[in-house]
């Protein structure tokens, strides 16, 4: 069984691929700032909250000199590619075999082959942050990335919500800090921006003002990995960028990797950033949307087949073919997913399982929990636990929850993350709009 989900997911992920001659490979340039991209901001993890039986205690900086004027000082860093972070801490031991092995299955990455330097490269900033005198919060960041933090100047991080509408303020409240990256294969010292806000008080959060820019046939591409948070591009967002830097791309306007995007009359799917080389790399389909496997809009679901959680009954996307289906993405510890539990149960009340079906799909979660959700909330509709041998999350680009695709009759994904009474209103529009023809 589980031999066979892997293979029909991995061949749903390669089902939009062509030829290597229709391979396009588009020279990445840096610049500092936002642009028109969205962001988000990454907590800081302090090392003495993480406790020392963190599997990452053996290769936590070691900062020669504190900050001075600061009380209650916490230390932590921000790691600009843990991949190579994680490749070259295994060369050195500090990563054991074991360890290593399991976050190559869990990123689903093979390391080894990703041109990546056996070090060492500084791909980490060290920082620290405690209370001034009166009492409030102040920052330091390992600007020039020496390791001594005595020379740095602290500073007050702005209020979190308050830069989410500004860039103007999201960069105020940054400082320039150099660090490394490895680009055909040489370390090359890089400096950007980190811009570091505090919510509610609690322990920073930062992103990198820094991001990439691509041509194809005069339209400018926008490229981002995980949000402005690192160069590593596990997760990465393309967008086509307005010519008004002022102008927002939408969330929903976001490319990611494995989908689709539109230039001219051309289809192209978006294959990752090669970082050695610096090119972010397409590939032209030549295939209309129709024979396109994809978790956006207007193109075919991705096929799977896993258990279901309490039955242990094989059960299928295909299974569910002529009706609506919502696939709901979640885990147990997802507070706004149990907080949509009801508002589902609701909705699968008053609809006809002939005509809408629901599928969770339960992700990072023990079964334990799964258990005891399913029982305490009475959730009536199938559920199949995802994990490492049924990667289903990871094929449509999980990375938040709860994460919610709506397919038609036909799989063809209609809409994304709706929830509460605008998913019951669009499942009554699709409804009544089968029921005239």
């Amino acid at each position: 069984m589980k031999r066979l989900i892997t293979l029909m997911l991995a061949a749903a992920v390669l089902a939009g691929c062509t030829g290597k001659g229709n391979t396009v490979e588009l020279p990445l340039t840096w610049n500092d700032g936002y642009a028109s991209l969205p962001r988000g901001y990454a907590r800081i993890s302090s090392y003495s909250r993480q406790g020392e039986d963190s599997p990452w205690a053996r290769i936590r900086l070691e900062i020669s000199a504190l900050p001075q004027g600061l009380s209650e000082i916490q230390v932590g860093d921000i790691d600009t590619d843990i991949l190579q972070t994680v490749y070259q801490s295994h060369l050195s031991g500090d990563i054991t075999d074991e360890r290593y092995d399991q976050l190559k299955k869990s990123w689903d990455v093979e390391l080894d082959s990703l041109g990546l330097s056996a070090g060492p490269v500084k791909t980490r900033i060290a920082c620290a942050w405690g209370k001034d005198a009166e009492g409030k919060m102040k920052v330091v960041i390992d600007s020039d990335n020496d390791l001594d933090l005595s020379d740095e100047i602290p500073f007050t991080p702005q209020y979190g919500r308050m830069v989410f509408s500004s860039d103007s303020l999201a960069l105020a409240s940054s400082v320039n800090a150099t660090f490394e990256k490895v680009e055909n294969g040489r370390t090359v010292t890089m400096t950007a921006p980190v811009s570091v806000v505090t919510f509610n008080g609690s322990d920073p959060s930062y992103n990198i003002a820094s991001y990439a820019t691509a041509e194809y046939r005069g339209q400018k591409l926008g490229v981002v990995s995980s949000d402005f948070h690192d160069y590593a591009f596990m997760n990465l967002s393309v967008a086509v960028l307005p010519a008004d830097d002022t102008v927002k791309v939408g969330r929903e306007d976001l490319f990611k990797k494995n989908e689709f995007m539109e230039i001219g009359n051309e289809l192209l799917q978006i294959k990752g950033v090669d970082k050695n080389r610096n090119v972010l790399i397409l590939e032209k389909t030549g295939k209309p949307k129709s024979e396109l496997l994809s978790s956006q809009t207007g193109y075919r679901a991705f096929p799977f087949e896993g258990e279901e959680f309490s039955s242990k009954d094989s059960i299928s996307l295909e299974d569910f073919k002529g009706k609506y289906v919502l696939l709901d993405f979640w885990a147990t510890w997802c507070k706004p997913c149990l907080a949509e539990i009801p508002n589902l149960k609701e909705l699968y009340a008053m609809t006809d399982r002939s005509d809408f079906e629901i599928i969770g799909i339960v992700e990072h979660s023990p079964a334990g929990s799964i258990t005891g959700t399913i029982s305490k909330f009475g959730i009536p509709w199938p559920q199949i636990m995802s994990g490492d041998d049924n990667r289903i999350g990871s094929v449509y680009g999980i990375s938040g929850y709860p994460s919610t695709f709506l397919l038609d009759r036909d799989g063809i994904v209609v809409a994304k993350d709706l929830r509460d009474r605008k998913l019951e209103e669009k499942i009554r529009q699709l409804m009544a709009i089968h029921d005239e023809d």
